[in-house]
C-alpha cells in the first residue's frame, strides 16, 4: 500500500482563478479538512461585501461579530432562505440545528447582539412585519426578540410565535 502525504503551508490564488468552481470547491474542501491551517493558507476565505451571497459558505455575508467569553471574533453568514411560518422559541432553536446550506450544518439562532448586527447590516433582507427570535434568554420563561422594521429589541414569553433566522459563524484566525 502506498501512502501519499501533502504538506501545504500556503495557498495562493490569483483573482481569475477564484472564479473557477473547481478551484473554489478544492479550496473549500481543503479549508474544511484543515481547521488549524495557518492564517496565510486561509486567504481564500475572503468574504464578499456585506449583503452579498458568500458562495460555499451557506448564505449572505452579514459582517464581523465580536467574540465574547474567550471566543474569537467571527464572520457571520445569514441563511439565504428563511422560513415564513412563525414558531415558538424552542422550535426556532430546534429548526436552526437542522439547517444545512452549502454542506454546512453549523447554523444557530443568533444572539441578541448578533441580531443587532443583522439589523444594522442586512435589515432590508428581512420581513419587517414581525419579530424574530434570538437565542438569548431574558429569564427562564422569556427570550429576546428583534424587530427589523426599526431595530427595536424586546423580550417575550418563549411560547410566543415569532419568525426564525439562522446564522453561522466562521472564526477569524490571526
Amino acid at each position: 500500500m502506498t501512502t501519499i502525504a501533502i504538506k501545504i503551508e500556503n495557498v495562493h490564488v490569483h483573482q481569475a482563478a477564484q472564479q473557477s468552481q473547481i478551484v473554489k470547491a478544492f479550496l473549500d474542501a481543503l479549508l474544511a479538512s484543515a481547521p488549524d491551517m495557518p492564517a496565510a493558507g486561509r486567504a481564500a476565505l475572503t468574504p464578499p461585501a456585506i449583503g452579498q451571497l458568500w458562495p460555499g459558505q451557506g448564505g449572505i455575508y452579514a459582517g464581523i461579530v465580536r467574540g465574547f467569553d474567550g471566543q474569537t471574533d467571527a464572520h457571520m453568514v445569514r441563511l439565504a432562505e428563511l422560513p415564513t411560518e412563525q414558531i415558538d422559541w424552542q422550535a426556532t432553536r430546534d429548526w436552526a440545528k437542522t439547517v444545512e446550506a452549502d454542506g454546512h450544518r453549523d447554523f444557530a439562532v443568533p444572539t441578541r447582539f448578533q441580531s443587532a448586527i443583522l439589523y444594522g447590516n442586512l435589515r432590508e433582507l428581512f420581513e419587517t412585519s414581525g419579530w424574530y427570535w434570538t437565542t438569548t434568554e431574558y429569564s427562564e420563561r422569556t427570550a429576546w426578540i428583534q424587530y427589523f422594521l426599526n431595530g427595536l429589541q424586546g423580550y417575550d414569553d418563549k411560547s410566543y410565535k415569532a419568525r426564525a433566522v439562522a446564522v453561522r459563524l466562521i472564526p477569524i484566525t490571526a
